[in-house]
């Protein structure tokens, strides 16, 4: 799913990528995006969140139930827009991310 939404993000003439992370522990970190994957994109993937939330004006997240709060968090921090399309979220993790909308938008599916 976000090798896809990646591609049309690049494919649109309206947005602008600003980057990738995935978990310190993957195999890909500090590689170049389209040499790894179908992403077409020289930019390398990072481990740090941080640094791609604080350059987009919305993070697309479509991670696991607690990597999606703490990158809500710092999206929250950096008052950056946030698309969630993680799946599995319990009502207590529902329940924060709503108390981070009042300050940021964020959309979840």
């Amino acid at each position: 799913m976000g090798q896809e939404i990646t591609n049309q993000v690049i494919n649109n003439k309206n947005l602008i990528f600003v980057g990738g992370f995935e978990n310190k522990s993957n195999p890909m970190i500090n590689k170049i995006m389209s040499k790894v994957s179908n992403i077409k994109s020289n930019l390398v993937i990072s481990n740090n969140p941080e640094i791609i939330i604080k350059s987009a004006d919305v993070l697309i997240d479509f991670t696991t139930p607690t990597s999606t709060l703490l990158n809500v968090k710092k999206a929250y921090e950096n008052k950056t827009g946030v698309v969630i399309g993680t799946t599995g979220i319990k009502q207590n993790q529902k329940n924060k991310i709503k108390s981070y909308s009042k300050k940021i938008p964020i959309l979840m599916s």
